[in-house]
């Protein structure tokens, strides 16, 4: 894996985001970055997902090489998280 200054790369840190419009679709309809981890050698971020977050990489503004990563995900079908409750409207 490199790193942001190996690359001379802006942007493209990773980012956990939290959705003010959440409606239990899978999709993220407000967007709130709650937390960024930069680029670096050998880092890793480790979390459990649940359907009320989300990840991704935050755009890339600039960069002079390649941005190399892995991505890694384990899958259960098993549900570890409770049932949201119903909203009224």
């Amino acid at each position: 894996m490199s790193c942001a200054e190996d690359e001379a790369m802006e942007g493209g840190e990773f980012a956990i985001y939290s959705d003010s419009g959440f409606n239990n679709d899978r999709r993220c309809h407000q967007p709130k970055v709650e937390k960024t981890f930069p680029y670096r050698h050998n880092q890793g971020v480790v979390f459990l997902n649940c359907n009320t977050g989300f990840h991704g990489p935050m755009p890339i503004h600039c960069i002079a090489g390649l941005r190399k990563w892995i991505y890694y995900s384990i899958s259960s079908r098993r549900n570890i998280w409770k049932v949201a409750p119903q909203r009224v409207m």
